[in-house]
């Protein structure tokens, strides 16, 4: 099972569940650009490696302004600024990280754990990782 990303337009963007295994097609299509999938790192023993946490543009911001314009470079170097401290804080803590550029309005915090941690720890660390600095008022 993956998730594939739907888009309305701009604003009005999200992920459906696709029950169907995620094959190297697909990630060819997603690695071309066909479309954008996202996965579920849950193990079969409800264990995961990595978690991620996803920092966007506010979306008034992405409504109001266009890519490139001037207030958007300034929040986006804003927000960049923001999931820099917050890699910073992870290597601090001694968990490797990774960040990349989303593709458009934002960037991912990759974060990956030494051996397998249950889900649902991994999610408590991801959401007090995220709440440990003030987040700029740009973001979601």
């Amino acid at each position: 099972m993956y998730a594939k990303q739907w888009a309305k337009d701009r604003l009005h963007t999200g992920y459906a569940p696709v029950r169907d295994s995620f094959t190297h097609k697909v990630a060819l299509n997603h690695l071309l650009g066909n479309h954008t999938v996202g996965i579920y790192p849950l193990r079969l023993d409800s264990t995961v490696l990595f978690c991620a946490i996803d920092l966007d543009l506010n979306r008034s911001l992405v409504s109001q302004e266009e890519p490139g314009s001037p207030r958007w470079n300034e929040v986006m170097a804003e927000l960049h600024e923001f999931a820099c401290r917050l890699s910073q804080r992870a290597t601090e803590l001694g968990v490797a990280n990774y960040l990349e550029d989303s593709g458009g309005k934002g960037r991912h915090l990759w974060c990956f754990f030494e051996r397998p941690l249950s889900a649902r720890l991994a999610r408590r660390f991801a959401t007090h990782w995220a709440m440990s600095l003030e987040s700029p008022s740009t973001s979601t």
